[in-house]
C-alpha cells in the first residue's frame, strides 16, 4: 500500500509490503521533500547534461561550418584563379594579341580549355593576317583602277562608302555621310527611279546583280557619270542580307563615246554626200543619163 499522513505535524509518505516467506510487513516511511529534492537534483543534472550536449553541438556545428567555409573559400580560390587566367587569355585575344602564352591553371579541364582557346587564337591570327593581305590587295586594285567601294546592309540599313568613292565625288573621307538616302539624293533626278528600282529588286531578292550608268552630283554641284556595279550576298537561308558594289567615274568614257558617235554620224553624212556628188557627176542633170565620165570608169 501507499499513503500520505501527518506525523508530529510533518507530512510523510508511507509505503508497505508483506514478505510472503515470513509474513512480516516491510514499511518505508519518507518525507516527500526528500523525494522532490532528489527528483529536482536529477532534473538539474539532466538539464546540465542537456546544456552540455547542446553547447557541444553548437560548438561542433560552428567549427564544422567554419571549416566548410574555409574549404569553400580555398576551393573558390582554386577555381577562380584559373578562371581569371582564362578570362585574361580571352581578353588578350579580344584586344588583338592572338599569340598568348599558356598559363598554369592547376585544373585539367580549364587547362584544356585554355589550350583550345590559344590554338583558336593562333588560327584567328593567321586568318586575320590573310584577310588583311587580301583586303590590302583588293584596295590597291580598286585604287589603281580608280574605283570606289560601297556596301549596304539590308538588315541594319548600315551603309559604307570607301574613301575612294568619296574622292571620286570630290569629298573628303569625313565630309560625306554614308547612307542609301544620301546617295539617292545626289543621283540625277532622271536616273534616280531606275537606280532605286534596281536596288529595291535586289533587296527583295528579285535581282542578283546591278549594272547601270548614272549621273551623280559632286561636291562642286556638277554631275559626272558613274558606272555602278554590284551584287547581292545571301545568308544560309538564301535570303538577301547585303549589297556590295563599286562605282567608277566614266565621264571621259561617256564623252569619248559621244564624240565617237558624232564622228560616225559625220562620217556617215559625208559618205552619203559623197555618193550624191558622185552620182551627180556621172549623170546628166537634165536627162539623168550617164555621161562620158561614167563611161570612162569602165575598161573595155
Amino acid at each position: 500500500g501507499l499513503l500520505t499522513t501527518s506525523i508530529h505535524g510533518e507530512e510523510h509518505t508511507i509505503a508497505w509490503s508483506t514478505i510472503k516467506e515470513t509474513g512480516w510487513k516491510l514499511v518505508l516511511m519518507i518525507e516527500p521533500q526528500e523525494i522532490t529534492t532528489q527528483i529536482t537534483s536529477i532534473e538539474d543534472e539532466l538539464f546540465r547534461i542537456g546544456y552540455f550536449i547542446l553547447g557541444g553541438m553548437v560548438v561542433f556545428y560552428v567549427i564544422f561550418f567554419l571549416f566548410m567555409a574555409e574549404r569553400a573559400r580555398k576551393m573558390s580560390e582554386f577555381i577562380s584563379e584559373p578562371l581569371a587566367s582564362l578570362n585574361d587569355v580571352f581578353g588578350e585575344i579580344g584586344r588583338g594579341n592572338y599569340k598568348v602564352k599558356p598559363r598554369d591553371t592547376h585544373v585539367l579541364e580549364i587547362e584544356e580549355t585554355q589550350n583550345h582557346v590559344i590554338d583558336m587564337g593562333r588560327k584567328l591570327s593567321d586568318a586575320t593576317k590573310a584577310l588583311m593581305r587580301s583586303e590590302e590587295r583588293f584596295n590597291l586594285a580598286l585604287e589603281g583602277a580608280e574605283t570606289g567601294l560601297w556596301d549596304y546592309n539590308i538588315l541594319t540599313k548600315e551603309t559604307y562608302f570607301s574613301p575612294k568613292m568619296k574622292q571620286i565625288l570630290g569629298y573628303k573621307d569625313n565630309e560625306l555621310k554614308a547612307s542609301l538616302e544620301i546617295w539617292m539624293s545626289i543621283v540625277h533626278p532622271d536616273d534616280q527611279s531606275q537606280l532605286d528600282a534596281m536596288i529595291t529588286q535586289m533587296i527583295h531578292g528579285e535581282k542578283q546583280r546591278i549594272q547601270i550608268d548614272v549621273r551623280v552630283k559632286t561636291r562642286d554641284d556638277h554631275y559626272i557619270w558613274n558606272s555602278v556595279r554590284g551584287g547581292i550576298i545571301l545568308d544560309t537561308n538564301n535570303r538577301p542580307v547585303r549589297i556590295v558594289g563599286t562605282n567608277s567615274d566614266i565621264t571621259e568614257i561617256i564623252a569619248q563615246r559621244s564624240q565617237n558617235e558624232q564622228l560616225l554620224s559625220d562620217l556617215s553624212q559625208k559618205e552619203s554626200d559623197f555618193n550624191v556628188l558622185k552620182e551627180e557627176s556621172t549623170k546628166d542633170p537634165l536627162t539623168s543619163v550617164y555621161n562620158r565620165r561614167y563611161l570612162k570608169e569602165f575598161k573595155f
